[in-house]
């Protein structure tokens, strides 16, 4: 029998904010499963086990752990175990991670992959993450209109805080690729309006680009060219809130030299066009 795969549509319902939290208390053992987003959890009572293929590991109280996307894990043996799920999809170009213009979350959040990473909290950082996720979860069941700018903001809060309370564990990087990876994804975040060439970033990783390929997308889901291309276009959708701004200008300041492509493109990946995503 073939393990269960979830698909993002199961769970991942709003396509402006593709997160969402969940409670599992208390958490039922689960069969190897899979999910097309990534999963991070945070176990607030209890103790079980935390399968992988190949390995499994105790988990209890505190402890907090990033599920990469498609990979097949399980529970067991489970004693009064609860946990906070919060289920998001890199791919996506409105995720939160694309929020903080300059800098990316992935060097934070991949200290927390398992098998290797993740962090045990005790005390004051447990607390003070706990709060984070009860404030998240109380802004998701809000009727509030800034709702998902609210969890957006308050998830990249919560995965600064476990970055730093992973280095502080003396959690590294283990691959010197994958820190590569992360420099360029923040100079292409950083700089995204300027000219990019798929040459000029294998060689600013210092890798042929059949391997950038391969370990951006482990990284962030998709290849560099369509990250830049996503970037660009959350930092347009952020100048379209300014009513001063024509299309063409909010085009060239983002990168898209022809702003006809540019609004073809917005309409692919927001679903609407640059005028009526002004207008909403």
């Amino acid at each position: 029998m073939a393990d269960l795969y979830l698909k993002n549509e199961d769970f991942l319902r709003k396509k402006q904010l593709p997160l969402v939290l969940l409670r599992r208390d208390p958490q039922p053992e689960f069969p190897l499963h899979s999910h097309e987003s990534s999963e991070l959890v945070i176990v607030t009572r209890g103790q079980g086990k935390h399968i992988l293929p190949g390995s499994e590991r105790n988990i209890s109280a505190g402890d907090v752990f990033l599920i990469h996307g498609k990979t097949r894990h399980a529970y067991s043996d489970l004693h009064d175990l609860a946990l906070y799920n919060i289920m998001f999809d890199l791919k996506e170009f409105n995720h939160p991670l694309f929020a903080l213009q300059g800098k990316s979350l992935l060097p934070s959040l991949f200290l927390l992959k398992v098998p290797d990473g993740g962090v045990h909290l005790t005390g004051e950082e447990f607390q003070a993450v706990f709060e984070l996720v009860r404030k998240m979860e109380d802004e998701q069941t809000s009727a509030a209109e800034d709702s998902d700018a609210m969890i957006s903001a308050l998830f990249m809060q919560l995965i600064l805080l476990l970055g730093r309370s992973a280095v502080s564990a003396g959690i590294t990087r283990k691959s010197p690729q994958y820190s590569r990876v992360d420099e360029l994804v923040d100079e292409i975040t950083e700089h995204s309006a300027r000219k990019w060439s798929r040459a000029e970033m294998a060689k600013k990783a210092g890798m042929s680009l059949s391997t950038l390929t391969r370990h951006f997308r482990e990284r962030t889901g998709v290849s560099p060219l369509e990250y830049l291309i996503r970037v660009r276009l959350k930092k347009a959708s952020v100048l379209l809130q300014n009513p001063e701004l024509g299309l063409a200008e909010i085009a060239d300041m983002t990168g898209f030299t022809d702003s006809n492509y540019f609004c073809r493109l917005f309409r692919k990946y927001f679903g609407i066009s640059p005028g009526k995503y002004r207008q909403k």
